[in-house]
């Protein structure tokens, strides 16, 4: 066999007709080799992208524990502008108001995307560990 052909394999060969690097072997499930960088003129594994399923329970974790205390300052401040409206004119109370209502929109949609994150990296973990062992198992069987 003579190798690839320049014209039915034009993907194997770079814009000066000249034949490419092999492509990296398959990295395990639980890694990820990056040939390069968008713009960068290396070749071959540029590096490597390690992530756990432990990993992304301590990153739901701590967007949990971001999440409490976005809702905790948001809502002094939320209060402290109700104590504000109370005091002031009118006009100025009703302006206030607008601006708590808005707010109060606002956490409210930001924690649900939060709430929405924190269970998808905890499914994703999960899903995870299960096919790690499910690997284990099928390896351990042969």
């Amino acid at each position: 066999m003579a190798g690839p052909d320049p014209i039915l394999d034009a993907w194997l060969f770079d814009d000066n007709g000249n034949l490419k690097d092999p492509p990296a072997e398959p990295a395990s499930a639980t890694e990820t080799r990056l040939a390069s960088a968008p713009g960068s003129t290396a070749t071959g594994p540029a590096g490597l992208v390690r992530v756990t399923a432990h990993e992304l329970h301590t990153s739901a974790q701590a967007l949990l524990v971001l999440k409490a205390e976005l809702n905790t300052d948001m809502s002094a401040a939320i209060n402290a502008t109700a104590d504000e409206r109370v005091s002031k004119s009118f006009e100025l109370g009703k302006a206030l108001e607008q601006v708590q209502v808005r707010w109060g929109e606002k956490l409210k949609q930001l924690t649900g995307l939060m709430d929405e994150h924190i269970g998808d990296l905890h499914d994703t973990a999960n899903e995870w560990e299960k096919g790690e062992q499910t690997a284990t198992d099928t390896i351990t069987v042969i």
